[in-house]
């Protein structure tokens, strides 16, 4: 049989109709039997760890930066399509998400909101083991407390991506101050910290996580409102909902 628009003298042709027909079962089985057999399309449920983000920051955003978790998109909720608004964090208790791709102004795109998922974290110092939000910024700050544990050894400081295990539990640290911790005090409507530093000196049952040896694990730490704390005093670090180090005076008055 030959194509009709083809056909040569004594050659006889087939219809248009079948010749049709003989076209779309080649292409049939080109798709399903020569390059692999087809299945029918399935139904996934939505990764439970992950929402669409827009980026209203006003500017473009690399691949692993955070953008603050703002309000639904659609006007009815659907648990199939989470579309949030996204912005620049507004200070470090932001629920923040991470994006899965780089985002240009004003583009929704993937971004991670529970689980493990490389990071973009400023590290300040690479014995830090956590990373939280800060005001304005799309790079997480790297700190003794926050939201994100960063997984495996920090080779450098600097801004870099991470390895991030999100919403993690803090532990207490413990430490003894290397200066007066001044005293907090009350203002209209919001709590004004005291601070002052202090180098990490737990209990020697911790001494492998945060060791007191060189380099010093040296921190700024800060104080609630009433009286200042005392240089060369034991404190216990919690965080506060900025995850900065709050000192709480131990009942412990001699150094070793």
């Amino acid at each position: 049989m030959v194509n009709p628009s083809k056909a040569q003298p004594g050659q006889k042709a087939i219809d248009t109709r079948t010749w049709n027909g003989l076209v779309d079962m080649w292409q049939w089985w080109n798709r399903t039997i020569a390059n692999g057999k087809g299945e029918p399309r399935k139904n996934n449920p939505r990764d439970g760890n992950t929402i669409r983000i827009s980026n209203d920051t006003g500017g473009d955003l690399a691949r692993y930066s955070v953008l603050e978790v703002g309000a639904y998109s659609l006007t009815t909720l659907d648990r199939r399509r989470l579309f949030y608004a996204g912005d620049d964090p507004t200070n470090g208790a932001s629920v923040v998400a991470v994006l899965q791709q780089s985002a240009l102004d004003g583009e929704i795109v993937e971004a991670q909101l529970t689980g493990v998922c490389p990071v973009l974290v400023s590290v300040g110092a690479t014995w830090h083991r956590r990373a939280y939000p800060t005001a304005g910024a799309n790079v997480l700050t790297s700190g003794l407390f926050g939201p994100f544990e960063i997984l495996g050894t920090l080779a450098a400081t600097g801004s870099q991506t991470c390895v991030c295990r999100m919403n993690a539990s803090n532990r207490t640290a413990f430490a003894i101050t290397t200066s007066a911790i001044t005293a907090g005090s009350l203002a209209t409507a919001q709590i004004d910290l005291g601070s002052g530093t202090a180098n990490l000196y737990p209990p020697a049952s911790t001494l492998t996580q945060y060791a007191v040896t060189a380099p010093t694990r040296s921190v700024t730490v800060y104080n609630l409102p009433g009286d200042a704390v005392a240089n060369g005093v034991h404190v216990a670090l919690i965080p506060t909902e900025d995850w900065l180090p709050l000192a709480v005076i131990e009942p412990c008055t001699a150094l070793a």
